[in-house]
């Protein structure tokens, strides 16, 4: 059986795994792998908030605290779902909203503190 820490951290990489994903400039056009990492990742944030209650390291309260930034300031499906009806052809588009993604998430270096929890857990 795992422990609590171990599943967060688990959860953890999945995020960080699905981030390189969308880093990966061979996915810039393709406007179904952008929304499905972008809902994954998303979930797994979701998932940490509500399951890592009880983590009290410091790490774990600061980047709780950008999880919860990103998700209540950024709303990325709506416009992805509105592009993929009007734009999905136009590479241009696509890739530009993969890179306001990324820049979202890099935002207050929210990945970089999720890099370093996966190391402390």
């Amino acid at each position: 059986m795992t422990s609590r820490s171990e599943h967060l951290r688990g959860l953890l990489v999945q995020m960080l795994e699905s981030h390189d994903i969308l880093r990966d400039p061979g996915n810039s056009e393709d406007l179904e792998i952008v929304k499905r990492e972008l809902v994954r990742i998303n979930g797994f944030m979701k998932v940490l908030l509500k399951k890592g209650g009880e983590i009290q390291s410091s790490e774990f309260r600061s980047a709780r605290a950008k999880f919860e930034r990103y998700l209540g300031n950024y709303y990325f499906e709506q416009e992805i779902d509105t592009m993929s009806t009007l734009y999905s052809g136009d590479v241009g588009r696509i890739r530009s909203m993969r890179l306001k993604i990324l820049e979202a998430l890099n935002e207050h270096k929210m990945i970089d503190d999720a890099r370093r929890l996966v190391d402390t857990l």
